[in-house]
């Protein structure tokens, strides 16, 4: 699921769509569970698109010590943050899941996305370059491996 980076502060309740409301339903009762992480994890990409980044946050990294090489709650921790214009926690939350990752880390299409995103925005255009020279040379291998684009 590919997010935007930004979304409007004031989402009014007629403008959500039915099937996201019945999907917070649902993941309302499943998400109380501390060891249902990739649940959590779904349930913290709504309520991003609800705008409720903070409990995002928290959810996060609730997963986080339950889970602490969970990679796709590493790399939506890392997008929130960037959403946040918060690019030096971003930077902490990549190199965290590279310390505990690394191999993982060069085979995840998304994670290294979010990586260039954050090393532009600390003003690293280098590594920026970089990584995304490494991202493109691999894009096809991503592209066909859907494991390693999900966030």
């Amino acid at each position: 699921m590919l997010l935007p980076y930004s979304f409007s502060s004031s989402i009014s309740l007629q403008a959500i769509p039915q099937n996201i409301i019945k999907a917070q339903k649902i993941l309302d009762l499943i998400y109380k569970n501390k060891y249902f992480t990739n649940a959590q994890l779904l349930y913290s990409k709504l309520k991003y698109l609800l705008n409720e980044k903070n409990f995002c946050i928290e959810l996060i990294q609730s997963i986080l010590q339950i889970d602490p090489r969970n990679l796709n709650a590493f790399t939506f921790y890392a997008i929130l943050m960037i959403d946040m214009q918060d690019f030096a926690k971003a930077k902490e939350i990549i190199n965290e899941a590279m310390i505990s990752n690394l191999a993982q880390t060069r085979e995840h299409g998304y994670f290294l996305i979010s990586k260039v995103k954050c090393e532009f925005g600390v003003g690293d255009y280098d590594s920026a370059n970089k990584t995304l020279i490494d991202v493109l040379k691999n894009f096809d291998k991503f592209i066909s491996d859907d494991k390693n684009c999900e966030i």
